[in-house]
């Protein structure tokens, strides 16, 4: 019996949700744990590719309209992209006030229409493509490379996937080696490398979905996911070296990869409190930055400053996942006519 839901996954989701939130909370921080929590971002894309095959990759094939994955891309990726749009013009103003910083409304404003449609608009000489939330980077590369799925996956068989993701990973590798880390594609200056870098993974995400529909993972060992898990969890503390591009793209291009299959391949249980937080990763992802910029910018580096900036944003995404969230979507699906037992239920997994 084919599952409807890759548990493990949903778990790995979550690890990887939290990494980013500890990569960004300790940012500035003496300590500076999580190094490495910008690959978890690489994770994501992996996942996406692996679960939007899952999801649609038939319905493309058979029934499915372009204009319908659009809406159901939209119906899932809307609500969260306007509440952290609103959520991150509000704090980019009440920091810059608060902090004797001249804000131009006017300027944000357009910022904030632009971010909404996720197109990159820098404001106010930010370094950030998306300075109001500046993860809104990874879900503009998303966007369009969910388009480029909806285009082309019918017509690309596993070779021709095979040789995407591994052009795509040989120019990320490239510019991973000529900056020293995989960390790119967030800023006004780079922005151009967020689609060539999502690319790569998100293919080979729909090939490990190819691989594992025909059985070839049936091999690999069960491990419990938590295994897996608090690996990822050690290879992203692991400090900055002169080895460090070379640790990027091996985590990138092997172990990612692997992980994800072993977690695929797993059908038992998997721990409920990572369920959760993968419950709760879209909306800690696409709001934690704009918490964390802000208590890093107006409270002083203490003990208790840095217990806040985790455990506030993973508050607001347990409020935002729990009433936010289904309602929006829901409204949404009602508005655009998208029946959720075909096109919605499918809870993508996504960064």
């Amino acid at each position: 019996m084919t599952p409807t839901r890759f548990t493990a996954l949903d778990g790995m989701r979550g690890i990887c949700a939290i990494i980013v939130l500890l990569y960004h909370a300790f940012y500035f921080s003496p300590l500076r744990f999580f190094y490495h929590g910008y690959l978890s971002v690489d994770v994501f894309f992996i996942l996406s590719g692996f679960v939007l095959m899952f999801a649609f990759g038939d319905k493309l094939a058979t029934r499915m309209t372009f204009a319908e994955f659009v809406g159901a891309r939209f119906r899932r990726l809307g609500p969260m992209v306007i509440f952290g749009t609103l959520f991150g013009a509000t704090g980019f103003v009440l920091t810059g006030w608060y902090c004797g910083i001249h804000i131009d409304l006017d300027a944000v404003a357009v910022t904030a229409i632009a971010t909404l449609f996720l197109i990159p608009h820098a404001v106010n000489g930010a370094a950030e493509a998306f300075p109001i939330n500046g993860v809104m980077w990874s879900l503009f590369a998303e966007f369009w490379v969910n388009v480029g799925f909806a285009l082309l996956i019918t017509r690309l068989k596993r070779f021709e996937l095979l040789a995407i993701t591994l052009a795509g990973w040989a120019i990320v590798a490239i510019h991973t080696i000529a900056t020293g880390w995989s960390n790119f594609g967030w800023t006004d200056g780079d922005i151009v490398w967020a689609i060539p870098r999502a690319i790569p993974s998100f293919a080979c995400g729909v090939l490990l979905f190819k691989f594992w529909k025909v059985g070839a993972f049936s091999k690999l060992p069960s491990i419990n996911p938590l295994v897996a898990f608090a690996g990822w969890l050690a290879l992203s503390c692991m400090p900055f070296t002169h080895w460090n591009a070379i640790f990027d793209i091996v985590q990138i291009m092997i172990v990612a990869p692997f992980l994800i299959a072993i977690l695929a391949r797993y059908e038992g249980e998997t721990p409920a409190w990572t369920l959760w937080l993968g419950k709760i990763s879209y909306p800690l992802y696409a709001t934690h930055a704009v918490i964390t910029y802000a208590g890093q910018r107006i409270f002083p580096e203490t003990a208790g400053t840095l217990i806040s900036l985790i455990v506030l944003p993973l508050a607001v995404a347990a409020v935002l996942a729990r009433w936010y969230e289904p309602a929006a979507m829901a409204w949404l699906g009602r508005k655009m006519q998208i029946n959720s037992l075909d096109y919605g239920a499918d809870k993508p997994v996504l960064p």
